[in-house]
């Protein structure tokens, strides 16, 4: 797959008060973000029933678990990445970061990474 369009994490509190930059997807190329522990994928869908994967990667047993989330119009969902190594590609240009694929451009995407 070629490079995803890069999304940077916007850090802010736990409790709320922040506002999340949300940004057209790439669904051509996906989006990379670099992620931890603590980063939050918020996607929103402004079409019918679209999708969005988190892509995981093979671990040594060759298994995978990406994780999805469909949505509505006007629905927002998001992706947690509670393992971060899993979902970090291995190789080409998305190497070191997670990528999130969707079945359509009729959605945004956001990463917020909370702080304790």
């Amino acid at each position: 797959m070629a490079a995803g369009t890069t999304i940077t994490a916007q850090t802010g509190s736990l409790f709320g008060g922040d506002e999340l930059t949300m940004t057209a997807v790439d669904d051509t190329n996906g989006n990379k973000i670099l992620i931890d522990d603590k980063t939050i994928i918020v996607v929103e869908s402004s079409g019918a029933a679209v999708t969005a994967t988190l892509n995981s990667v093979a671990d040594l047993n060759e298994r995978t678990g990406d994780i999805t989330v469909t949505l509505d119009s006007g629905e927002i969902g998001y992706l947690y990445p509670s393992r971060p190594a899993a979902f970090r590609q291995k190789t080409g240009d998305n190497a070191g970061y997670a990528l999130v694929t969707f079945s359509a451009g009729t959605m945004t995407i956001g990463a917020f990474r909370y702080r304790v």
